[in-house]
């Protein structure tokens, strides 16, 4: 808050500028206090994820000063909270204008979650554990407590607080002048899942089915700094933009130093990279101008660079079994990297035309190109991994894009429209150097009936790939040679087709339908191995009635399905998936679907007409996932029947009171509840398998809860 005292001094200050020649001030305003009692029954973060909703007061206003010449706008939502946000805006109507602002987000993740390490948040995690003597056991039983009810509790919960200024400033017309600074901070702690490269202090073989995995509580403490300032021109004929813009990003915690659980008997550590300092700026010209045959010529400029600067780490945590009776041995190896330090330099170059207009009665046409290339000129890095050598992959592209969309009136009261689109993009990528779509559309809008409007379109999209892995691999035994067969959805040969109807009806005064149908069908022509097929269907429908002086309803239910067919292969000796099955190498498929309804229903009742009235809504939404699989041999895979599931149930009841003229007193009621079930986390357990392979915290298991809000909300306007 003590950031906030000097935003409001500044306005304080700025009220003697808007009072000039006030004979006339014209102010409006309102003051809100909410009263709220919550019982959030499971303390899920998922509840207040981006919301402080708890026990107490709420308080929020709005003030406005108004004049021919001066105006002055105050606001402040959720004093004191966790969500809190201010915003100031005056200024001279024809010479210059201001904004000053502050908000503050929580972003809530997990509430009470545990770890094995004492100091969560802290750069340096480390944990207590009683010594033993290695080798002494060969099975390996750790010496860090497997009882998350003695290891540290803390929240996974990260807040940002934004706060900046700007100015305008009307340089005589038609210039003008635009200028300004925000500061956003971001602190909390966030979970980082990290692979061991060190599994254990015994004998013989080292390894893990589930890799070894700590999931750890990182810190989060990031600044970032922009700027910004635009020189514009505004005419009746022509408008004409230059922007700047600067950006920086700080970390105070460039690596993450943490213990390596699976090594109690030494103090052994490893280091993970953080998100690295980096600084960005950006040039951009915006500018139109109306043309001849009721036309507009806009064209869009601009380019930006991101770049970084931080050392390359060139060692990392290993260790080597010990035979009979002879300790392993554990060590930092060297990669050989061929670089000390990481140089991040990318840029984006754009360029966008338009030229639109309506040359003839009754036909509306836009033609348009866009240009976009990110040129990638960072440092290449190389280090050794055992025998094989592996550098970071370099990837910029280049995207083209024009088109042509236009609009026809027809004869009683219909509108077609069509659109062709063209996408060329070319990158650095092994599977689809280069990827063209071809997109076009029809749509045909009729209103002839005075009480029926109706909309139908059809799209389909064509995309092909130059796919360059067909030579990969030197035989079937060799595991790249997969790669011939294999597809990524996002850049390979594919067909959708799209399908979209809408239509509304008013039968009568105070009542009216709408609905809406939509159908999306992918399919990727040319995949083996890889999705091979989307399908998309949705329809809703809503409805609104009012009875005048009696009651107003509305209602609406909605439904959508969803399937994704991918197909895969499992393979030791052979990657050909044309070849027969076998233990050893066989093809699988699966199906990822979702089912999800939603509908719900709100009222409102003049109780006592102009006096009091009453508002009540309940809204349900249900989403069904599930993974199907079918492999060649015995025995089946299992489906797994939840799939990010979730119920969510919302009721909302509250009377308006008009006490008086300028004040409302709101007497409220709100339940909601969420349940999610998905198999990756129930029954959630915060170590895996004997021996533990893996430590968890908690991190997103606490989504379900169950909360009833009971508030009284007094409102005064003026």
């Amino acid at each position: 808050m003590r950031k906030i005292y000097p935003v409001f001094a500044v306005a304080v200050l700025m009220l003697p500028l808007n009072a000039k020649a006030a004979d006339d001030v014209q102010a409006t305003g309102a003051v809100e206090v909410e009263m709220r009692a919550v019982d959030n029954q499971n303390n899920s973060a998922k509840y207040q994820e981006y919301r402080d909703r708890d026990d107490g007061l709420d308080a929020s206003f709005y003030l406005n000063t108004d004049n021919k010449n001066y105006y002055l706008d105050l606001e402040g939502q959720n004093l004191g909270l966790d969500d809190q946000s201010y915003n100031i805006k005056g200024g001279d109507r024809k010479n210059f204008k201001y904004r000053l602002h502050y908000n503050e987000t929580p972003h809530n993740l997990s509430f009470g979650a545990k770890s094995i390490y004492s100091q969560p948040g802290s750069n340096n995690l480390t944990y207590s554990a009683t010594d033993r003597a290695k080798n002494t056991d060969a099975a390996y039983t750790p010496a860090i407590s497997t009882d998350p009810n003695t290891w540290s509790t803390f929240d996974y919960t990260v807040n940002r607080k934004d706060y900046g200024a700007e100015l305008g400033i009307n340089m005589g017309t038609p210039y003008y002048l635009n200028f300004g600074v925000n500061q956003l901070e971001t602190k909390g702690i966030q979970p980082l899942g990290q692979p061991s490269g060190v599994y254990v202090d015994k004998t013989g073989s080292q390894f893990s089915a589930f890799g070894n995995v700590i999931e750890m509580p990182a810190p989060v403490d990031y600044k970032t700094n922009d700027a910004f300032a635009t020189l514009g021109y505004k005419s009746k004929d022509i408008k004409a933009s230059l922007n700047g813009s600067l950006s920086s990003f700080e970390n105070e915690n460039h690596y993450l130093t943490w213990r390596n659980p699976y090594v109690s008997t030494e103090n052994f550590t490893e280091v993970s990279s953080l998100a690295p300092d980096n600084d960005y700026w950006k040039l951009a010209f915006d500018g139109s101008m109306n043309l001849p045959m009721n036309s507009l010529l806009a064209v869009r400029a601009s380019h930006a660079t991101l770049q970084s600067d931080f050392a390359i780490p060139n060692t990392i945590a290993s260790a080597t079994s010990g035979a009979a009776g002879v300790s392993p041995t554990y060590t930092n190896t060297v990669l050989g990297v061929n670089q000390t330090n990481f140089d991040g330099d990318v840029t984006y170059t754009k360029l966008g035309i338009d030229l639109s207009g309506s040359p003839i009665r009754d036909l509306f046409g836009k033609i348009y190109y866009n240009y976009l290339e990110k040129q990638n000129d960072s440092t290449q890095v190389t280090f050794t991994n055992g025998t094989d050598s592996v550098s970071n992959h370099i990837f910029d592209y280049d995207k083209n894009n024009f088109g042509l969309d236009i609009d026809y009136k027809l004869p009683m009261k219909n509108m077609a429209s069509l659109g062709y689109e063209y996408l060329n993009i070319d990158r650095k990528r092994d599977d689809a150097e280069s990827t063209s779509d071809n997109k076009f559309y029809v749509q045909l809008k009729n209103s002839t009936l005075d009480n029926i409007s109706a909309k139908i379109r059809y799209e389909r999209l064509e995309r092909s790939s130059d796919f360059g892995e067909g030579a990969a691999g030197t035989g079937v035994a060799d595991p790249e040679y997969v790669l011939r067969f294999l597809r990524r959805f996002d850049a390979t040969d594919s067909s959708r087709d799209t399908f979209k109807l809408g239509l509304e009806f008013y039968p009568m005064e105070h009542l009216d339908f709408g609905v809406e149908y939509a159908y999306k069908r992918t399919e990727y022509d040319e995949t083996i191995l890889g999705r091979t097929e989307d399908k998309a269907h949705s329809l809703y429908f809503d409805t609104a009635w009012t009875v005048p002086g009696k009651i107003s309803l509305n209602g609406f239910v909605g439904y959508e399905k969803t399937d994704n067919d991918s197909s895969h292969r499992n393979f030791t000796t052979n990657a050909d998936p044309a070849t027969a099955a076998s233990a050893l190498n066989y093809n699988w498929a699966e199906t990822l679907s979702g089912d999800y309804w939603v509908y719900g229903l709100s009222a409102l009742v003049p109780v006592i007409p102009d006096t009091v009235d009453f508002v009540a809504s309940f809204e349900y939404q249900d989403s069904d996932g599930q993974a199907t699989f079918t492999r060649q041999i015995t025995p089946a895979l299992s489906d797994v029947d939840e799939s990010d599931d979730y119920t969510r149930k919302l009721v909302q009841a509250k009377a308006i009171y008009k006490y008086a003229k300028n004040m409302d007193i709101t007497l409220g009621y709100v339940y909601e509840k969420y349940e999610y079930s998905d198999a990756q986390y129930n029954g959630y357990t915060y170590t895996v398998a004997s021996p533990p392979n893996t430590f968890l915290s908690g991190a997103y298991a606490d989504a379900s809860y169950e909360a009833n809000v009971g508030y009284l909300t007094i409102k005064y306007g003026f």
